[in-house]
């Protein structure tokens, strides 16, 4: 399908979860079509508070669907997991029997693809006109037909600010997030690292010492204090693909964070500390080895800088975007 021809785009997705990574991937992949001249619906299928207001918002976003999907050439659907996938369902089903371009967008570790579901998910997979994974995944065979297309960041450029000793942790102040051993491992750090400061965006303050708390607060804000750090801190016990990772690189600033789901990809010898497990002394030793070379430490925001531009910046989505328009 010659991407020329195509008139309108629907992406659906949990875009009202502002802070969230998934959101951000939403409006960064609105911004790539845009960009090649496409008109962009955004429609958005699922919000926090109790369950009324949920199935308001899924059942609004349901008749918006209804009255776009007619005019409309491809459809981009976002999920994370398999109750994700299941509320999704309806727009896929409803894209599939009008006949329009489907592409649907995974966005999680692939352990969260339950073994007892790997036919639901195949069957509905075959609805489709493509399957995108935004982590790199050769292990599990419901990806073997996938297309790799990682998350981008498209973020207003800022004059590099001189890097102070500054640790970041942006995320929910969630077990899974391993803040249980990030806290414990600060703690332990400025022991014998008075001069450092830790920057927290999250919901809740993680009651640490010398911690500086923004909560939930805008980009400019963040990107603020991102641009003055040298370390992000990120031992989760799960991840898909973290655009608090991609933020972070996109100013020199090296992470120390778990392998697990997309990290990798993010994450190596040359742009930072890859840690084998959230155990406390691993982490803690990790931080201190950043801070013991400040020429390696150096050299690696250089390589973050460089992988960002390479992989992850709005013009490396942009190729990867036409190539995928070529294929469906």
């Amino acid at each position: 399908m010659n991407h020329k021809s195509v008139s309108k785009v629907l992406i659906i997705g949990p875009v009202d979860l502002t802070t969230g990574g998934i959101a951000s991937s939403i409006h960064s992949l609105s911004e790539m079509f845009s960009l090649q001249g496409y008109k962009v619906e955004i429609i958005n299928t699922y919000t926090n508070g109790n369950i009324t207001r949920r199935v308001t918002v899924f059942l609004s976003a349901l008749v918006k669907y209804l009255r776009n999907i007619l005019n409309s050439d491809i459809v981009s659907i976002h999920f994370s997991w398999k109750w994700s996938l299941l509320r999704k369902l309806t727009f896929i089903l409803l894209a599939y029997l009008i006949g329009k371009k489907t592409v649907l967008h995974y966005h999680a570790d692939s352990k969260y693809i339950d073994q007892n579901w790997t036919v639901l998910y195949k069957l509905v997979f075959c609805l489709c006109h493509s399957f995108v994974i935004t982590k790199q995944d050769t292990m599990n065979p419901v990806f073997n037909n996938a297309s790799y297309f990682p998350n981008v960041l498209d973020r207003p450029a800022l004059r590099q600010a001189d890097k102070k000793n500054y640790m970041v942790y942006v995320g929910r102040n969630d077990p899974k997030k391993g803040i249980q051993s990030l806290v414990k491992a600060w703690q332990q750090f400025i022991d014998v690292n008075q001069e450092w400061e830790l920057h927290t965006f999250s919901d809740k303050p993680l009651k640490a010492e010398r911690e500086h708390w923004h909560g939930w607060t805008n980009k400019e804000t963040l990107y603020a204090v991102l641009n003055e750090s040298k370390i992000i801190l990120l031992p989760s016990y799960s991840e898909g693909l973290p655009m608090s990772l991609i933020e972070a690189i996109s100013f020199g600033v090296v992470p120390i964070a778990s392998d697990v789901g997309g990290i990798k990809d993010i994450v190596n010898k040359k742009t930072g500390y890859l840690l084998a497990s959230q155990n406390v002394d691993e982490l803690l030793a990790a931080m201190h080895l950043s801070v013991s070379n400040e020429k390696l430490l150096k050299v690696k925001s250089i390589n973050c800088l460089e992988h960002f531009k390479q992989e992850f910046s709005m013009m490396a989505g942009q190729k990867r975007l036409l190539n995928a328009l070529k294929k469906i």
